[in-house]
């Protein structure tokens, strides 16, 4: 019979092959089986690495939240540092410029102005929808709104964006 104290560092080496993902599968479920013999032992077995891992995994999705939080809250941070370098850029006039460690400069976004579709698809001629399914043909209504003005869609002049690198 096997002493308590090989038990617990059988358990443990169980324990670690479990999370041991070049470990395969199979070479887990003999390890267990030389472990424990009777299905009682091995069920009681079982179920302590499978509670082990299922509080691990718990930990693990909570950590999961707790970084997607900060993710977010560094994302808007940044956001809002770029807007502010780009309005000081803008109230000092230096749209363009170098530093020891970076090139900055704003810049047209694009090619052309965005297009905006102001009303719903029954609204827009025929001749400018592409069929099945319909949806806007942007490159007609942007060369017939360079010769026209409509009251369903308008061209926005290209914005410029903080570029740094």
């Amino acid at each position: 019979m096997t002493g308590l104290y090989e038990l617990a560092e059988q358990y443990a080496d169980l324990q670690r092959m479990c999370y041991d993902p070049d470990v395969g599968s199979q070479v887990l479920r003999d390890t267990m089986e030389a472990v424990w013999g009777e299905i009682e032992d091995k069920a009681d077995g079982y179920a302590r690495i499978i509670m082990e891992m299922k509080a691990d995994i718990e930990a693990l999705r909570a950590e999961e939240r707790r970084m997607a939080a900060r993710r977010r809250m560094l994302e808007k941070r940044m956001q809002g540092l770029k807007e502010d370098l780009e309005r000081s850029m803008r109230a000092a006039g230096k749209l363009k410029f170098r530093t020891a460690a970076f090139n900055f400069s704003l810049r047209l976004t694009g090619g052309m102005d965005r297009l905006v579709i102001d009303a719903p698809l029954s609204r827009i001629p025929g001749e400018y929808l592409i069929s099945q399914p319909p949806k806007p043909d942007h490159e007609a209504i942007r060369a017939f709104l360079a010769k026209e003005k409509v009251s369903w869609a308008h061209l926005e002049p290209q914005k410029e964006r903080l570029r740094i690198q």
